[in-house]
């Protein structure tokens, strides 16, 4: 009995210091935690949208439709992961864990079956809820009216170097997002992306392409700095990931 009592005081003593340690962090940085997935108190969202906790969960920091796309040179069992994930909202076919990857038969013609459902896609799709775009070097835009956007992404993803199912799936999902607004600052992020979340492809592409658009909506035109974009050459076996996020 006298055991069970000091147990449960030491548990009440411990939410206790939790508790208003939450508290005493969450009134001197102006924020607030979140329970995320499983993990509690994964983020601390700000209340204060200037400050470096915020965190738009209305959508606005989404990062959305990542693909993935291989193409072997001929039929080929690839295992796929990533890094810096800090968890996903969804994925096709399963991103498993504890060992955190895919397995897949690749096919030529870019068809992909998954080796423990034998399902079948044509391309690795995931998806997680936010990120801090400050990690980028947001020096470099395109400025684009919103009723342009669709031209635009055609032709900047011909010059970067997309088939024409890449380009017309990047422009079918995005085009839609993006044409009410009055202007659009996109931006193509580049190896400050690449470096920190990478993928971890067994056996190694010959060539991989990984484009990931980060566009800001405006409301009148900007004079800033264009960027330079650099062609993707296809060389035997190629992957190729596009995906994006819209930050305010």
């Amino acid at each position: 009995m006298r055991i069970g009592l000091i147990i449960s005081g030491i548990i009440l003593s411990i939410g206790a210091i939790t508790f208003f340690g939450i508290n005493y962090y969450e009134n001197s940085n102006n924020c607030e935690f979140k329970s995320i997935s499983t993990v509690p108190f994964i983020a601390c969202t700000s209340k204060i949208k200037n400050s470096p906790y915020f965190i738009d969960h209305s959508g606005a920091w989404m990062l959305k439709k990542p693909l993935i796309l291989l193409y072997p040179t001929s039929d080929t069992h690839v295992d796929i992961s990533l890094s810096y994930i800090p968890w996903f909202s969804a994925t096709f076919p399963e991103y498993y864990t504890p060992k955190k990857w895919w397995s897949v038969l690749a096919h030529p013609d870019g068809t992909l079956k998954d080796s423990r459902t034998n399902q079948d896609t044509y391309g690795l799709f995931w998806e997680w809820n936010w990120v801090d775009t400050s990690v980028f070097d947001l020096s470099k835009w395109f400025i684009v009216r919103g009723t342009d956007v669709r031209g635009f992404l055609y032709n900047k993803l011909t010059e970067i170097g997309l088939n024409t199912k890449e380009k017309s799936d990047f422009i079918m999902f995005w085009y839609p997002k993006l044409q009410g607004y009055p202007y659009v600052q996109i931006t193509f992020a580049g190896k400050d992306y690449t470096d920190l979340a990478k993928l971890d492809i067994n056996p190694k592409p010959d060539s991989l392409l990984r484009v990931f658009m980060i566009a800001r909506p405006l409301t009148q035109y900007r004079d800033l700095p264009e960027q330079k974009l650099q062609k993707f050459e296809r060389k035997w076996f190629s992957v190729v990931e596009w995906w994006g996020t819209i930050i305010e």
